[in-house]
């Protein structure tokens, strides 16, 4: 059984839309996550869940984004959320052979960037 534990120290969390400046290209919505270095450099994640509206595009493809602080991850949004509140994102760890959890809450939703 999984433990609630406020370890990592957020300090930005937001979702936004990449849109490439190259005609007919896919734009991309990515999950950014700053974590204090101070809470992330004794710590590793083992898991992210993304709540409310998004999915991770490809779950078995984050593993190795997990080592990295900032957390850059590619989502999809399935519905529009306008109460931007419930956005959520649950992140999994173990630590000393025991699992936890943390939840972040009220994710910002930036406006799109458009690229080059």
């Amino acid at each position: 059984m999984k433990t609630r534990l406020e370890l990592f120290e957020i300090k930005e969390a937001f979702i936004q839309k990449e849109v490439p400046g190259v005609q007919d290209a896919k734009a991309n919505y990515y999950l950014t996550i700053k974590i204090s270095n101070e809470s992330f450099s004794n710590q590793s994640i083992d898991k992210i869940v993304v709540k409310r509206g998004y999915k991770i595009v490809k779950s078995e493809d984050i593993s190795n984004q997990l080592k990295y602080n900032p957390l850059k991850i590619k989502v999809q949004p399935f519905f529009i959320d306008e109460d931007k509140s419930t956005l959520k994102v649950i992140l999994t760890f173990t630590k000393e052979n025991k699992e936890y959890y943390q939840i972040f809450e009220n994710i910002l939703v930036k406006e799109p960037i458009y690229l080059p």
